[in-house]
C-alpha cells in the first residue's frame, strides 16, 4: 500500500503525536463486520477515543466486494475517504490513514478530492469554494490517461454529507446507499 505525500508529512512533521504504547496484539486488529438490511456489510472501530475508521461493503457482480473506507483523526479534524475493492472481507484491519493510489477525498477545513499516485498528489479539486465535483468519466479518463491504478470514483460528497458532524460511523446508515459508491 502506497502512502500520499500528505500522510508521509503528516508523519514526518509528527502531527500526528507520539504513540509509546505496546505493539498491537492480533485481538486489537480483528475486525467485526455486521450485515445491514440492504445485504452490505459494515465494520466501525475506534481506538484511543481520537481514531475511528470505518467501512461499508456492497456485493459486486464477481463475487467480490466494493467498498468505502473511512478514517477519522478527532485531534487533528482530518477525515479521509476512499474507495476500495476487496476480494473477501477481512477479519483483521491495522488503523492507518494509508491510502492506496487513486482516486481518495478528505475534509480538513473543506471537501477536497484527490488523485494520488505514488506520494504525489497530482490534481486536487476543492469542493469548499464552489467547484463542481469531478464527474466518474473525468476520474476514469484521467486514471487511464496518467496510467495511474488503484482506487476509482465514488461520490465523495455524499459520504462527507452523511458523516460531517457526526462519525464514520454514520456510514452505516441509510444516509449512504450503493449508489454512493457503485
Amino acid at each position: 500500500m502506497r502512502q500520499s505525500a500528505f500522510v508521509v508529512a503528516f508523519a514526518i512533521l509528527g502531527l500526528g503525536g507520539c504513540d509509546t504504547s505496546e505493539p498491537a496484539s492480533l485481538s486489537d486488529l480483528e475486525v467485526t463486520w455486521d450485515e445491514l438490511s440492504d445485504g452490505s456489510m459494515f465494520l466501525s472501530k475506534k481506538q484511543d477515543f481520537t481514531k475511528h475508521m470505518a467501512e461499508r461493503c456492497w456485493p459486486s457482480d464477481d463475487d467480490a466486494w466494493s467498498c468505502v473506507h473511512l478514517y477519522e483523526d478527532s485531534e487533528t479534524g482530518i477525515l479521509f475517504a476512499q474507495r476500495v475493492e476487496r476480494d473477501t472481507l477481512p477479519d483483521t484491519m491495522m488503523m492507518s490513514m494509508a491510502f492506496d493510489d487513486g482516486y481518495q477525498c478528505s475534509h480538513y477545513s473543506s471537501v477536497r478530492e484527490t488523485i494520488e499516485k505514488g506520494a504525489d498528489t497530482v490534481a486536487s479539486n476543492s469542493l469548499g469554494y464552489g467547484a463542481p465535483a469531478w464527474t466518474e468519466d473525468y476520474v476514469v479518463q484521467f486514471l487511464k490517461d496518467n496510467q495511474i491504478t488503484g482506487s476509482g470514483h465514488f461520490d465523495c460528497a455524499a459520504v462527507m454529507r452523511a458523516v460531517l458532524g457526526s462519525s464514520p460511523a454514520a456510514l452505516g446508515t441509510t444516509n449512504v446507499s450503493s449508489d454512493v459508491v457503485l
